[in-house]
């Protein structure tokens, strides 16, 4: 009976232990939203964001119904999941070897033994084809973990997710105590202009398995403890 109970007490402290753990990290703007932007406007500011080349990089306000859903004036649309809101960032990349990034400030420090899980909402606009899609974790400037995507594998007037992850790292590692930044990279691909679009970034600290074990393994001590005590 007391191993039952041990055993369930446990099994919801892990639980309890994942959820509090498996937290987000904030992201300054980071669905790009301008509530003040007129509809079918554009504009190059991007607050919370360095951009590479600002003239050809900014914030899209397409309540005309460039994306799906995003027909009338606003509030009244919304960009298709997993985009979020109505606004985007986008990107133009007129020549090959062109290539614009938006680069995050520092959003957290390095410890070790925890994931970094970066997902970006990426769009294909209709009529304007986007080229490469780079999703990058930079740890003190230096790039520490990315994944990439053809634009053109996107189905048109769609966003898709796109992942990053940063694997649990030792103390031992240099990155660990560093700044850590989100960017985000389109380039030019193939011919024509391309322009691309992200939206909705979120960046996530997991723990590894081996801190679950070891929050498991307190709880039952505690509980152990209690029990024995209450015998006395």
């Amino acid at each position: 009976m007391f191993t039952t109970k041990v055993l369930l007490a446990v099994s919801v402290f892990g639980l309890l232990g994942a959820v509090a753990l498996a937290a987000p990290i904030t992201v300054p703007n980071h669905s790009f939203e301008y509530p003040d932007l007129p509809d079918y406007v554009i504009t190059t500011q991007c607050d919370s964001w360095s951009r590479s080349d600002p003239n050809s990089s900014g914030v899209y306000n397409c309540a005309s119904g460039t994306y799906p859903g995003t027909d009338g004036p606003d509030p009244a649309g919304t960009l298709p999941s997993p985009a979020d809101g109505l606004q985007f960032g986008f990107s133009n990349c007129f020549n090959p070897g062109d290539s614009v990034t938006f680069t995050s400030p520092n959003l957290a420090t390095v410890v070790p033994e925890n994931d970094y899980i970066l997902t970006v909402a990426v769009g294909n606009r209709g009529g304007i084809v986007p080229g490469q899609y780079r999703i990058s974790l930079l740890v003190d400037g230096v790039e520490a973990t990315f994944n990439t995507l053809a634009g053109s594998t996107i189905p048109i007037d769609t966003f898709t997710d796109l992942q990053a992850v940063l694997p649990a790292l030792p103390v031992s590692s240099p990155f660990v105590g560093g700044n850590l930044q989100v960017q985000l990279t389109h380039s030019h691909s193939g011919s024509g202009t391309k322009s691309g679009d992200f939206d909705n970034v979120r960046l996530g600290v997991v723990p590894e398995p081996s801190t679950f074990i070891l929050l498991t393994t307190a709880a039952l001590g505690l509980l152990a403890y209690a029990w024995q005590r209450k015998r006395r």
